[in-house]
């Protein structure tokens, strides 16, 4: 077990450095030799200290007075939040605490303010009770769901107390994951058949054709060669969902506003059965050349991958789309199941940007829509500003459009959008939280 020491802190660096849990995993998969169970182990690991970081860092803050985390390194930061996930979550792992302090020797090197048995014994002293001395109601909350304090006061003034608490309770557990079965490449009788083969349950979704529910897996679905040659792509209910209610058709030309990683793009061509007449635009020179070997990977041809800035699509294209998706930069905010990482490193004063973001590119879909032509708007949050009032601020600028009716509906139905909108939760739908509309132009 204490192989996995050293991987799990690269892990934590990277997650640290910005990178996602997801991506963080794939790099220490590429440089490490791990067998599954050790791999399962150190996903486990890492995903229960982002998951916790609030409160972990709070143990470290209280059990000493003479550093402070800010200041150190990735590394040392890693070191500090592993020993305390052990030592206050999971004795399971207290065999890892000797392997764990030769490398704390070696990055501290004896450094007397840094003992490792000293630093053991003064997290092991302090007990829940002392970090909730003097907190009010909202930092009690944020300690017992791990979420800063700023996101637990926007859900309650948006959305109410129960919705709040039943949101914050369903993002302590891990959703289930989904593939969704790439027919460019493969049906859904044969990823049935190898699924079956590596003894891995699975439940066909009933609202997404092609879409499966995994229900336990005994191998990390990137190992498997479907994966590997692209025959299936990991992605959320919610998010392909949004591909399906565009409901693209060969004839239609079609703009995929913010593009990459590729998931979407991917589908609408799936469900056309060709890349042709799409576009998928990406401001990003690195994640353009992910899309574009994603593309290569799912066998999407034809499509037309545009390196530019979506807020002035307008200056490019002289033609004007029937269909457009629009799924922008936002918080994330309904993804805090599966990134847990994104709820810590998101300020209140972000929140703006992202929705100066979101109008923009409402705008500039606007522009280059015909008429008759049609928005599918969504994004992985479930904060109004980005959705309700985003929305409602458009359609009160652009009196031509109108919200359309979508197929399938089955989330909670947005009252305040003529019931014609519609929001996916965790706690509701086992899937990530979406918001999806249908904007047409008159």
């Amino acid at each position: 077990m204490n192989i996995i020491t050293k991987p799990v802190i690269a892990a934590l660096v990277q997650v640290e450095k910005g990178d996602s849990i997801r991506n963080a995993m794939n790099r220490v998969r590429t440089e490490y030799t791990l067998t599954k169970d050790e791999e399962a182990r150190i996903y486990y690991i890492v995903f229960n200290i982002i998951g916790k970081l609030n409160v972990i860092d709070l143990y470290i803050k209280e059990s000493s007075s003479y550093f402070s985390l800010k200041k150190l390194s990735f590394e040392k930061k890693a070191l500090l939040r592993l020993i305390t996930f052990i030592v206050k979550y999971s004795q399971v792992y207290s065999s890892m605490l000797s392997n764990i302090k030769k490398e704390f020797n070696a990055i501290f090197k004896k450094n007397e303010k840094f003992v490792f048995d000293e630093i053991v014994r003064n997290i092991e002293s302090v007990t829940m009770e002392m970090l909730k001395r003097n907190k009010d109601e909202v930092s009690l909350l944020s300690l017992k769901y791990s979420t800063p304090t700023w996101i637990i006061r926007k859900l309650f003034s948006q959305w109410g107390e129960n919705f709040s608490l039943d949101f914050l309770n369903s993002i302590q557990t891990v959703l289930p994951t989904y593939i969704r079965v790439n027919t460019l490449k493969s049906e859904l009788k044969e990823i049935e058949s190898v699924l079956t083969s590596f003894d891995i349950k699975y439940q066909i979704d009933k609202d997404v054709p092609n879409l499966i529910q995994i229900k336990k897996s005994p191998i990390a679905l990137p190992r498997l060669d479907i994966f590997k040659d692209g025959k299936i792509v990991i992605q959320q209910k919610s998010s392909a969902l949004v591909s399906l209610i565009l409901n693209p058709k060969p004839q239609d030309l079609i703009l995929d506003l913010c593009a990459a990683p590729g998931q979407k793009s991917s589908h609408l061509a799936a469900l056309i059965n060709s890349g042709n007449n799409i576009f998928a635009c990406e401001l990003n020179e690195r994640r353009v050349s992910i899309l574009k070997q994603r593309m290569e990977l799912l066998g999407v041809k034809g499509i037309e991958i545009v390196n530019t800035d979506s807020k002035m699509i307008s200056s490019l294209f002289k033609n004007k789309f029937n269909k457009i998706l629009l799924d922008p930069p936002c918080t994330g905010s309904g993804t805090y199941s599966t990134r847990p990482e994104t709820k810590f490193r998101l300020e209140k004063r972000d929140l703006k940007f992202y929705t100066n973001i979101q109008k923009k590119l409402l705008d500039e879909s606007a522009r280059i829509l015909e008429d008759g032509g049609e928005i599918t708007y969504s994004t992985c949050s479930i904060f109004k500003d980005e959705n309700v009032y985003v929305i409602e601020e458009f359609l009160s600028k652009h009196t031509n459009f109108s919200i359309s009716k979508m197929e399938p509906m089955i989330g909670l139905r947005i009252e305040s959008l003529e019931n014609k909108a519609q929001m996916l939760t965790p706690s509701l739908h086992n899937t990530e939280g979406f918001f999806i509309v249908k904007l047409r132009k008159d």
